[in-house]
């Protein structure tokens, strides 16, 4: 077999300490929170799919309360997120739709966050009526 150093398989944790990778996360934590701050594209990605993660698992969990289902229920996930999303990162964060490109931000993550809202949304389900 081959014998790979950790260094090999992960050159991004060699060039970065632990420190600056943890001020770096608080602090991109914290940016998610402010209105009209300085954005690069990556830096909203990683927001952008993290908030998404979030919002379907709060979704999944409201759809399996109240409860929706069926084709009425994956579509008005995929609306409620798409507008959830364009809301966050236009109105609230101030993100300007020329700086990043609009459809690519909003649809970015979706499908993992499908599959989040899918799983809380059946659990949610299936211990409340079952």
């Amino acid at each position: 077999g081959e014998n790979r150093s950790s260094s090999s398989l992960y050159p991004l944790a060699m060039s970065k300490n632990t420190k600056t990778v943890a001020k770096e996360e608080e602090s991109l934590r914290a940016k998610a929170f402010q209105r009209d701050a300085t954005w690069t594209k990556d830096e909203l990605t990683d927001v952008l799919y993290w908030y998404k993660q979030i919002i379907a698992v709060i979704l999944g969990c409201i759809w399996g309360l109240i409860p929706l289902t069926g084709m009425a229920g994956n579509l008005s996930f995929a609306l409620t997120m798409l507008i959830c999303t364009y809301i966050y990162y236009s109105k609230y964060l101030g993100v300007d739709d020329d700086d990043v490109a609009n459809f690519e931000s909003i649809t970015d993550g979706g499908m993992p966050a499908y599959f989040c809202f899918l799983l809380f949304w059946m659990l949610t389900y299936t211990f409340r009526f079952h």
